[in-house]
């Protein structure tokens, strides 16, 4: 009876092996990625594809970011750690991963840094980034550099389109428009648009406002641009005033986090069609 069993196991397993069933290979592991915010993993995803997994450090809003051991975990297991700024991002510098940081690349672009650290909204420096991040998988993973470098140059070749685009959509317009805190300097340069800001260091004041609202009483400012982080409740207090004074204005969306567009140049593209709806 022993006999019996130990054979007709045996021919369970063959038939299991022979159908497909039961493999003893390993799969191979993915490449780990950490980006630290969804544009930048959207820059990551447009060069790696499936071909590695790539997660995100601050899935909502970076100020608030705190790092816990799930994340720290990722940032153990990763092979490539693709940030904004270094100086903000203090925790990246102690991990054994090869590290690439938007404002590195800024600063190399342009000689200096910046004080705004919205590097990731530099579309030159998204450029950029994205080819380091291919040099950098073709390097751990040589079996697949041509497929980095080939998507590299096909998401360069995107954002130049979109450069262009952004040129000729604010080719004719007037150029300043009022946002809700600094995001977009970066941007604003590349396009020539001038932003007034609502809140500067997550505060704002009465003679800020003051000035804001003669802006909109010159017609130098027609429009209100929202970042997806904030809500209209959060410039009420504005609106009311500019109501009381029957001066009238256009709100648009804004996203620079990923909120409403996760992919990069989707998100970038939104961002040129609605502001070029306010200025």
């Amino acid at each position: 009876m022993k006999a019996e069993r130990i054979i007709i196991s045996l021919l369970l397993m063959s038939l299991l092996l022979s159908s497909g069933c039961v493999s003893f290979e390993e799969k191979e592991e993915k490449i780990v990625v950490v980006a630290f915010n969804k544009p930048l993993a959207s820059i990551v995803k447009e060069i790696a594809k499936e071909k590695v997994e790539v997660i995100t450090l601050v899935e909502s809003d970076p100020h608030n970011f705190q790092l816990n051991p799930s994340k720290a975990y990722a940032l153990e297991r990763a092979s490539l750690y693709v940030g904004n700024s270094k100086a903000l991002e203090s925790f990246s510098l102690s991990i054994k991963a090869k590290k690439l940081y938007a404002e590195d690349i800024y600063v190399e672009m342009y000689n200096k840094t910046s004080s705004n650290k919205h590097f990731w909204l530099e579309l030159y420096v998204a450029k950029a980034l994205a080819k380091e991040v291919a040099n950098d998988l073709s390097k751990i993973d040589e079996k697949n550099a041509f497929f980095y470098k080939n998507n590299s140059i096909k998401f360069e070749k995107k954002i130049d389109s979109l450069i262009e685009y952004g040129k000729q959509k604010f080719s004719n317009k007037t150029k300043a428009y009022l946002l809700t805190h600094p995001s977009l300097e970066h941007f604003n340069r590349i396009f020539g648009l001038k932003a007034y800001y609502i809140f500067i260091h997550s505060s704002t004041s009465p003679k800020r406002i003051k000035e804001i609202i003669e802006k909109f009483e010159q017609g130098e400012l027609k429009g209100i641009a929202i970042e997806s982080h904030f809500s209209k409740q959060d410039v009420e207090f504005l609106l009311e005033e500019l109501e009381k004074r029957n001066i009238s204005y256009k709100i648009v969306n804004v996203d620079v986090l990923g909120y409403i567009k996760e992919d990069y140049y989707e998100m970038m593209r939104y961002n040129i069609e609605q502001i070029a709806e306010i200025v």
